[in-house]
């Protein structure tokens, strides 16, 4: 069975591909793809990764997982979905910089599924943006709390994915920026589902329906609708580009960054950093990199 993991991360997603791939549950159960909802295992697993304490689940442990998500002889793909797999909020930063522990999550939850074909899906965000988002989460934390010590340079993710690769290195490791996911949203749906149907999935305009100003949306789906044959990938992404260009939200695409001590100075040099990683990071062996 293929087992798709999708970890956020963080204020990358908030449940909306989890969501879209439900309007599609009927259709991804016809071939075999389970859906299970997130309250049979947001808190199951966590809990089991503690009680292996980095073994692999037996063949008990893994029965009762399977039997708890509705798992039979007839599946053949398991999609998880739920940011907090990876760690809580307030773990997002240590004394080790960015996700300190991601990887060692990533071989945990392998080890729920020894015989499985696990894949990890995990988008990417720059650490200027992704901060002061985490921070404002319900204000449940103070700046200090989450960043301690640790220096704002230091929030890299190339270490964190060098170290996420040779944790698993018999997954597959799926990655993408969120700064591009409303180009890729469309992809990004296929690929988590497995799906192979050339039919669209459902779901597939809902980043540019949150992004776009109603005027604009409405204007998108007419161009869609105009047209005799389905948009091309490529195609696609080239008129949500031109679309958010001229109809995006303000209010979505900005987002002013006021922490203490971070200058413009500061958030252009992590900024910087973090292109430099993603760069890094998609020539990596064993990286499937989605770039619009």
């Amino acid at each position: 069975m293929d087992i798709a993991l999708h970890l956020g991360v963080h204020c990358t997603d908030d449940e909306r591909l989890f969501r879209a791939l439900m309007k599609n549950r009927d259709r991804l159960a016809a071939t075999g793809t389970a859906l299970p909802v997130t309250r049979s295992y947001r808190q199951m697993l966590p809990k089991l990764v503690r009680s292996l304490r980095g073994a692999p689940a037996g063949p008990d442990a893994q029965e009762m997982v399977r039997d708890a998500l509705g798992v039979d002889d007839s599946t053949r793909r398991l999609i998880l979905s739920h940011e907090n797999l990876a760690c809580f909020p307030t773990q997002a930063v240590g004394p080790n910089g960015l996700y300190p522990n991601l990887h060692l999550r990533l071989a945990a939850l392998a080890n729920i599924f020894p015989t499985d074909r696990c894949t990890f899906f995990v988008a990417l965000r720059n650490p200027a943006t992704l901060v002061p988002e985490i921070l404002d989460r319900g204000n449940v934390m103070k700046y200090d709390d989450l960043m301690g010590d640790t220096d704002p340079r230091g929030l890299r993710w190339g270490p964190v994915l060098r170290a996420m690769l040779s944790a698993v290195p018999d997954a597959g490791l799926v990655l993408w920026c969120n700064e591009d996911t409303p180009l890729i949203w469309p992809d990004l749906l296929r690929r988590i589902a497995g799906d192979s149907d050339p039919v669209p999935l459902e779901g597939g305009d809902d980043m540019l329906a949150l992004l776009l100003t109603e005027p604009g949306f409405a204007r998108y789906r007419e161009f869609l609708t105009s047209r005799e044959a389905p948009l091309s990938p490529p195609q696609q992404q080239r008129v949500a580009a031109a679309f958010l260009r001229k109809f995006a939200r303000p209010e979505e695409m900005e987002l002013a960054v006021d922490l203490p001590g971070w200058s413009e100075t500061l958030i252009t040099e992590i900024s910087a950093a973090y292109d430099a990683d993603v760069a890094e990071v998609a020539a990596l062996p064993g990286v499937t990199f989605l770039l619009p």
